[in-house]
């Protein structure tokens, strides 16, 4: 996750790794923001 958005670097992987068809992913690093 290289963008200065960190609210959308996450969502935008959470994205990715559900095309893929994974389970779970995990989002690092977290913040209060992101949860």
């Amino acid at each position: 996750m290289s963008l200065n958005d960190p609210l959308s670097d996450a969502l935008s992987h959470i994205k990715n790794v559900e095309r893929i068809g994974r389970k779970e992913c995990i989002v690092k690093p977290a913040s209060k923001l992101i949860g």
